[in-house]
Formats: C-alpha cells, sequence, structure tokens
C-alpha cells in the first residue's frame, strides 16, 4: 500500500464512521473526537500488520487475516467504545462497532 492509499483509506475511514456515530449517538453526547481517537489506534495498527503479512508472504489470500484483523478491530474499538460511551449498553456500542467497521470496511475493500 502506497502512502497515498494509506492516507485515502485513512480519510474514508475517518469520515464514514464518525458520521455513522453523529447519526447514531444523536441525542447523547456524540464527542466525535472519541469516535477520531479510536480510529487513530486501530487503524495505523491494521495497516501496519496488513503490509508485514503481504511483504514476508505470510498468506497467498489476503482476505482470510484481514477478516480475522477486521474482527479483532471491532471487538477493539468495541471496547473502547464502552469505555468513552460507558452510559451506553454494552451491546449497543458492539452494533455501533460493527456498522461503523462493515461501512467503512467494504468501499476500502472494493478499491
Amino acid at each position: 500500500m502506497s502512502v497515498k492509499s494509506y492516507f485515502i483509506s485513512l480519510l474514508l475511514t475517518l469520515l464514514i464512521e464518525s458520521f455513522l456515530a453523529r447519526i447514531i449517538l444523536k441525542g447523547e453526547k456524540c464527542d466525535i473526537k472519541k469516535v477520531l481517537l479510536i480510529n487513530f489506534i486501530t487503524h495505523p495498527v491494521i495497516n501496519i500488520i496488513l503490509w508485514i503479512i503481504v511483504m514476508k508472504g505470510f498468506f497467498r489470500v489476503i482476505l482470510i487475516p484481514l477478516l480475522f484483523l477486521e474482527t479483532f478491530v471491532v471487538l477493539f474499538e468495541w471496547k473502547l467504545l464502552n469505555i468513552f460511551y460507558y452510559q451506553r449498553k454494552s451491546a449497543n456500542n458492539l452494533k455501533l462497532s460493527i456498522l461503523m467497521n462493515t461501512a467503512s470496511f467494504l468501499p476500502i475493500f472494493l478499491m
């Protein structure tokens, strides 16, 4: 992944996930900075791991580790959402994490 494509994917992720968080958390105290912080933590990590996997040739098919890593990101972001939005039900934070990550994963995956 080139530096340019990385920043495009980061920007798309930030736009999509913050937009969805703003819609879903409307009426609640929605601090978009928290959603952005979560993504600034997880996005570089997943991309570095994927870059290592591709460069070292650990897998012939990138889809399997990508889905595993995305699952890890959903669970990790869910835990962070539980910390930042502790007043919400944990199940609702999990749904939010799944929705945000699915919505941001699909367009970037199809690029």
